[in-house]
């Protein structure tokens, strides 16, 4: 059995790439290959991953705090503990100027693994990131990108392999059953269109280009509702916006849930105004629960397995107004077996994608 050691950044599950590494864990042969884990804590109490990680055989190294010094000092602990032979860095972070050692300690196979496709939300931290990949380019042997667009961004040219986010999609199906008794639970009535959102609030999920959707929306059909889901630094500040847009009674906020899955069945519309994605797991998701999604046209073409519209997020009135009309017209949910066709002949099956990682790491 060989191990594998996983650098994500963060180890919460709100964040995406764990995600993504985690629904290719539960699913390897883990008698061929372990998967262990180094990166922070960033949700604090949020060990979620870390007891399943764990309970699968897997080891978790923790970085208590960041910057370059704080992990040299784990990579050299790590490896006196283990002799890792292949290294999988998903984040652009301290860890990248770590390579150096890596290649001192034995490691034959690094993999590289782009997720998004800007180097970070923050323009002050783009130069910061531009360094941290600067090592990619002299001690990588295997680039991988979740679309096109966020390998390019990160490698700079077309040399890397394609591998989309894979979902167990019978996981997402819809379930009439299910839809029923969490539209009763949201007090969402039956003729009420419901459109949701999942994901972080933060900067790149740009809840808020929403906000006068919404309110356009809601004036001329009191119908619609809209169902937010998920954690982050900016959620408090969207919670007032609504408050003062006086669109309360129609809005509404929950917390981040395992049990997302239920939820996707309740919605008859997924909207995603992200402000750049690698290929986002949520819209994944959605579609794998037969959701038409409607997604901003900063994100990457190859997110349309099913049924996908792509609109422009200008802050102006054409934009909003484009916004308004698509979701106001919600087109018609897929079935299961259409879903299940697509996500077949498109790669974003669970298991078509392990095996490609299997026959990476084994290589």
């Amino acid at each position: 059995m060989i191990r594998i050691l996983q650098l994500p950044g963060s180890l919460s599950r709100n964040n995406g790439r764990m995600t993504v590494v985690m629904n290719i864990y539960r699913r390897i042969n883990r008698e061929k290959i372990q998967f262990d884990f180094a990166g922070t804590n960033d949700e604090g109490n949020d060990n979620e991953y870390i007891d399943e990680i764990k309970s699968m055989g897997g080891h978790v190294y923790p970085l208590e705090q960041g910057g370059v010094f704080a992990a040299r000092r784990l990579v050299k602990s790590i490896f006196k503990s283990y002799p890792y032979k292949a290294v999988h860095y998903h984040q652009l972070s301290e860890f990248g100027l770590t390579f150096d050692l890596l290649k001192k300690y034995g490691v034959r196979q690094l993999i590289v693994h782009s997720h998004a496709t800007v180097l970070s939300e923050n323009r002050w931290k783009v130069p910061r990131n531009r360094i941290f990949s600067l090592p990619i380019y002299f001690y990588s042997n295997q680039n991988i990108a979740v679309s096109n667009e966020a390998g390019q961004n990160l490698f700079l040219s077309n040399n890397f392999k394609f591998i989309p986010n894979a979902i167990d999609q019978s996981k997402f199906s819809f379930n009439e059953e299910i839809r029923c008794k969490v539209r009763q639970k949201l007090t969402v009535q039956d003729e009420d269109v419901l459109v949701g959102h999942v994901g972080r609030f933060a900067k790149q999920k740009n809840q808020s280009f929403l906000i006068p959707v919404m309110a356009n929306i809601i004036a001329e059909n009191a119908h619609f509702h809209f169902l937010f889901i998920g954690d982050g630094p900016e959620k408090e500040g969207f919670r007032q916006a609504i408050q003062q847009a006086g669109l309360t009674d129609n809005v509404i906020i929950l917390d981040s849930t395992p049990e997302i899955k239920n939820y996707y069945s309740a919605m008859d519309l997924f909207v995603l105004p992200s402000l750049f994605e690698g290929l986002p797991m949520a819209g994944i998701e959605a579609q794998a629960n037969g959701l038409p999604i409607i997604v901003s046209d900063t994100i990457s073409h190859q997110l349309e397995i099913t049924k996908a519209t792509f609109l422009s997020l200008q802050p102006d009135k054409e934009s909003i107004k484009s916004w308004v009309e698509a979701i106001r017209i919600p087109q018609s949910r897929i079935d299961n077996q259409n879903v299940q066709e697509q996500f077949l002949k498109k790669g974003f099956l669970i298991d078509s994608s392990v095996a490609k990682w299997e026959e990476i790491y084994l290589s």
